[in-house]
């Protein structure tokens, strides 16, 4: 199985899932692309820093005739061990109550073999990937970028949004020590033919030891609200056979080419 691109890492590869000829693993990648609630950045590999925990994503929303919307969106058990693999088991909720569930999707990075899997738990078939030599490893959830958002343009446009960034200092969550920091982006009125001010607030919560984001909360009042939260965070070694495809699933490698 060959895939075109520059990149060679994993995330690259969900973003080319249009180009695989197999239904079955097109759909499985654009799924995975789609689970992923926060595109987090490349770090180095986190070693000796093992831990497993839920990350929950739930969204509110209330209608313009009242009504409320509240719904878990997704549900995703992460892990590491402390060489540095990681491990993402991403089950996305159905959008009806009561319809059939939606498989999971299993992301496996293993930076010790220099492959990167994603698993088809339906057809039992693990797509394997090479990683390229000194790649960073996404962790299987975000960390966000230590930076502020890039200021406004420096010529005058009342019709650009503005950026405000504020230091929310340190608290704990899930016994971790944690650093928040609010952006807000206002869009000006009559910039996206609105008559008033929109307020677009994120929130983000992170732990720099392990290089986790612990709490995200991002509100637009054109979306609503949606949380995603770090729970039943855990600093024990994971299985050491969660970071490998089960033996009885098949190995297919996907190549890149040059």
């Amino acid at each position: 199985m060959k895939l075109t691109g520059e990149s060679h890492n994993i995330w690259s590869i969900l973003k080319l899932s249009n180009k695989i000829v197999t239904p079955a693993l097109a759909f499985l990648l654009a799924l995975a692309a789609r689970a992923q609630t926060i595109q987090p950045k490349p770090r180095q590999n986190m070693m000796n820093e093992p831990f497993s925990a839920d990350a929950i994503t739930t969204l509110a929303r209330t209608l313009a005739d009242g009504t409320h919307i509240t719904r878990q969106t997704m549900t995703v058990k992460i892990y590491r061990d402390s060489a540095g693999r990681t491990r993402s088991d991403r089950m996305p909720s159905p959008l009806l109550a009561g319809a059939p569930p939606i498989p999971a999707t299993i992301l496996i990075t293993d930076p010790l073999a220099g492959y990167s899997y994603i698993l088809d738990i339906t057809q039992k078939i693990a797509h394997r990937s090479v990683m390229p030599r000194g790649a960073a490893v996404v962790p299987p959830i975000g960390f966000p970028a230590a930076q502020d958002p890039p200021p406004p343009p420096r010529t005058a446009n009342k019709s650009q949004p503005q950026f405000k960034t504020e230091d929310l200092g340190t608290q704990f969550m899930e016994g971790l020590s944690v650093h928040g920091r609010r952006t807000t982006v206002t869009y000006p009125v009559g910039s996206l033919g609105n008559d008033r001010e929109i307020n677009n607030v994120t929130e983000i919560w992170s732990n720099t030891e392990l290089g986790l984001m612990i709490l995200q909360e991002r509100s637009d009042p054109r979306t609503g609200e949606t949380i995603t939260k770090l729970e039943n965070v855990s600093r024990a070694q994971p299985d050491p056979g969660l970071f490998q495809p089960p033996p009885d699933y098949k190995i297919v490698d996907v190549t890149v080419a040059p």
